[in-house]
C-alpha cells in the first residue's frame, strides 16, 4: 500500500461562518500536506454513484488521520477534491479511502 501513496496533496478544512445576510462565507484552514493515492473511479463505480445522485468521480487513499473527514477538501495540482464519503479500509486498518468529486481550479 505504501508504494501507492506517491502524490503529495494539501488538506484543508472548510469553515462556514454566517455572513449576516442569511448566507455563509467559507474560509479554509490548513491541516497540512499528506501522501495519497489518487485513483479514478471505474465506470461501474461511477454508475453506482450516479444512481444515488452523487457526482463522485475520484477515490483518494491515505493514511488514517482523525483530523480529516467530510468537512475537508483536498488539493492536488490544478484540482480541488470535495470529500463526499469516508470509507474505512478494513483490509488495511492504517488507511482510509475518500470518495470525492473533483473541481478543476482555473488560473485566472
Amino acid at each position: 500500500m505504501i508504494g501507492l501513496l506517491k502524490n503529495r496533496v494539501l488538506v484543508k478544512r472548510e469553515n462556514k461562518m454566517p455572513n449576516g445576510r442569511g448566507g455563509f462565507s467559507i474560509s479554509e484552514i490548513d491541516i497540512g500536506q499528506r501522501w495519497a493515492a489518487i485513483l479514478p473511479m471505474s465506470s461501474r463505480e461511477l454508475a453506482q454513484f450516479m444512481q444515488k445522485e452523487k457526482e463522485a468521480d475520484t477515490r483518494i487513499v491515505m493514511r488514517r488521520d482523525p483530523a480529516i473527514d467530510s468537512g475537508c477538501v483536498i488539493y492536488y495540482r490544478q484540482s480541488k477534491f470535495y470529500i463526499d464519503q469516508v470509507i474505512d479500509r478494513l483490509d488495511h486498518s492504517d488507511y482510509v479511502e475518500f470518495i470525492t468529486r473533483r473541481e478543476v481550479i482555473s488560473n485566472g
